[in-house]
């Protein structure tokens, strides 16, 4: 099973198990048209799985993935372990430029492995805050190998804009064009839109949005925001 497809997955766990949900699933199996299907006691339901990414912030949030992934490459090549990493970087432009981000990455494959090495022979959770200064460009660094798989990302806290109902309808119509792809029948169709997993790009407030304006094609819609572990029904 590819990066991804553990990641969705797991997210998708996550959703199934979410309070008020009250869902009782037999079963999860992996597709590709749909995402995945899921059977519980009386239904088979098929489930569309996307992000809700802000694209006007994801550009400054791509060059900081870009610095993660490549310090996360450098640690699985030379210790092939699996690490939860979260990354939260300080409030400062950052320098472009492959040379620049290069530098970066070792700067903070530095730093993590330097928490690694003297934890690596027990299991940790571990997290090192503003109070003992990282780098110039880190303010806090949480490591864990508990989880049982791999997943680099950057993390912050910010003040949450509203989603915007345009933005939120287009992300609906993309993912319902899917369903003509579908091969097999389902008892209901799902969405499910996964949000707030600590970057601002993914950080979105549903407040005094009206979902009755919504029309879809899906039997229902969900927004599972994974930080707080929370979950809306749209439809």
């Amino acid at each position: 099973m590819d990066r991804k497809k553990v990641s969705e997955r797991h997210l998708l766990t996550k959703f199934i198990s979410s309070p008020g949900l009250d869902l009782k699933v037999t079963s999860i199996t992996d597709s590709e048209a749909p995402d995945f299907i899921i059977e519980t006691v009386d239904k088979k339901i098929s489930i569309e799985l996307t992000g809700l990414i802000n694209p006007d912030l994801r550009q400054v949030e791509a060059y900081r993935d870009k610095i993660i992934k490549q310090a996360e490459s450098k640690f699985r090549e030379k210790y092939n372990e699996d690490l939860y990493t979260l990354v939260t970087f300080e409030n400062v432009d950052l320098n472009s430029g492959k040379n620049e981000e290069a530098k970066y990455a070792d700067k903070l494959f530095t730093a993590i492995e330097t928490l690694f090495l003297a934890n690596k022979d027990f299991e940790f959770d571990i997290t090192l805050k503003d109070d003992k200064r990282i780098n110039e460009f880190i303010s806090r660094l949480h490591i864990n190998n508990r989880l049982g798989f791999n997943n680099w990302q950057h993390f912050g806290a910010y003040l949450v804009d509203f989603v915007k109902m345009e933005w939120l309808t287009e992300r609906i119509i993309e993912k319902e064009k899917n369903l003509k792809k579908y091969k097999d029948n389902f008892d209901e169709n799902w969405l499910l839109l996964s949000s707030n997993f600590g970057t601002k790009s993914s950080a979105s407030r549903f407040d005094f949005l009206d979902f009755k304006e919504i029309k879809t094609d899906f039997d229902k819609i969900f927004v599972y925001k994974y930080m707080p572990n929370e979950t809306i029904t749209i439809k």
